[in-house]
């Protein structure tokens, strides 16, 4: 995860670890989507009427975020 990355899905932290922690999505996630596409899936949409692929797509990114998180002392 570069930087910015991290700048652009930093509004979405505490949606992203609310989910890892208890498996509740709360919503709100939606600008998330595109910068995920973008940085992590290669351009590929995630289905957002699936919620196996928001899932997948939400522990990805909090494992991402802890591993950046934790390369960079944040």
């Amino acid at each position: 995860m570069t930087e910015s990355c991290y700048i652009s899905i930093k509004p979405y932290l505490h949606i992203i670890q609310l989910f890892a922690k208890s498996g509740e999505y709360i919503g709100g996630a939606d600008g998330l989507f595109p910068i995920y596409e973008r940085e992590f899936n290669l351009g590929q949409k995630v289905n957002q009427s699936c919620s196996s692929c928001v899932s997948a797509m939400l522990l990805h990114l909090a494992q991402m975020i802890k591993d950046y998180e934790q390369a960079n002392g944040i």
